[in-house]
């Protein structure tokens, strides 16, 4: 699926995480934690907000099954 990215400079991450994939914001800074959010195959590590232009276009997964497309 196509996920919008919010407004503003900075992308809080797990908000983006919850309206990507449907899971709780607890369970997307468990995600983050455990390493298993990347973006274009590069793992994310804990940062809880990153700036929007690193997300512009990529693709961001969840495990091993989980896509989706960032888009402005």
């Amino acid at each position: 699926p196509k996920v919008k990215l919010p407004e503003g400079d900075k992308v809080y991450l797990p908000a983006l995480i919850e309206e990507a994939f449907g899971v709780s914001r607890a369970q997307a800074r468990r995600d983050l934690k455990d390493g298993a959010i990347r973006v274009d195959g590069v793992k994310l590590g804990e940062a809880i907000e990153t700036a929007r232009g690193t997300l512009t276009g990529k693709v961001l997964q969840r495990g091993k099954r989980s896509f989706a497309q960032l888009s402005e």
